[in-house]
């Protein structure tokens, strides 16, 4: 993907580069910050997944979306989080 806006408890976060992959199970969230020279990891469990796959009808746009940096951490902004 290309550059992507994040939202953070300081402000906003413009990070150079976002990937996601999966095996068709689980799905990995890569995000570089060119500027502070990090990467942020994120892995998101099959059931989480797939429900976010649904709700959002495969649009992985929407689920980029609700990514937040809270500290040095990605996280996912949403409830399906706190329950996978």
């Amino acid at each position: 993907m290309r550059s992507q806006t994040l939202r953070s408890h300081d402000g906003i976060v413009l990070v150079e580069r976002l990937e996601m992959s999966t095996d068709g199970r689980t799905l990995n969230v890569s995000a570089y910050d060119g500027e502070s020279k990090t990467s942020l990891e994120l892995v998101i469990k099959e059931k989480v997944h797939r429900q976010l796959y649904r709700e959002c009808n495969g649009d992985y746009a929407q689920i980029a979306a609700m990514l937040r940096v809270d500290g040095s951490r990605l996280i996912l902004d949403s409830p399906l989080a706190q329950g996978g």
